[in-house]
């Protein structure tokens, strides 16, 4: 049976894939996995959907944009959930969630309810999670570029709420 709803999704998550697992029983839909450089753990995720017999499309971060056109729903992995709605996310998600609002596509955060906090604020946060640069930009490559250029590295996006229209939890 074949499906025409397509759900994008972006780098490895055992909550999206467990959740994706348990629709593709009742659901057909073709799954989107951005490979979320410099990790490229969406390659992990498309490989792990593919192997439960869902349809799973692994496509680079840059054509999120030209693709979500055609996306129905975008489902994105939380990191933290704060009070107000807003959440931490792989770095990556912003752009999703920006285009989703744009193009009128909802955008479901999936997380455990451990990870809804009542306190954390993101001038806690805002840097404290940056990874090797060097993934992003070689030693060699940086060194010609010169020293007024600070190369980052987020682990985590900073999500607004308005960017999301639901939350599903464990609960």
């Amino acid at each position: 049976m074949a499906s025409s709803e397509i759900i994008l999704t972006l780098g490895r998550s055992e909550t999206i894939e467990a959740f994706l697992k348990a629709a593709h029983h009742t659901r057909r839909f073709t799954a989107i996995v951005a490979e979320t450089a410099p990790s490229f753990s969406g390659r992990a995720q498309a490989d792990r959907l593919a192997a439960a017999g869902i349809n799973a499309v692994l496509v680079p971060d840059s054509a999120v944009f030209a693709l979500l056109s055609r996306v129905n729903k975008v489902i994105l992995p939380a990191h933290a959930v704060l009070a107000t709605g807003a959440m931490f996310a792989p770095a990556g998600a912003l752009i999703a969630a920006s285009v989703a609002k744009a193009h009128s596509v909802p955008v479901v955060a999936c997380a455990g309810q451990f990870k809804m906090t009542p306190r954390w604020q993101p001038a806690d946060y805002a840097a404290a999670d940056l990874g090797d640069p060097a993934q992003v930009l070689s030693l060699e490559d940086a060194s010609a570029v010169g020293d007024d250029v600070d190369v980052l590295n987020p682990a985590w996006d900073f999500i607004q709420p308005e960017l999301v229209d639901v939350y599903i939890t464990n609960e």
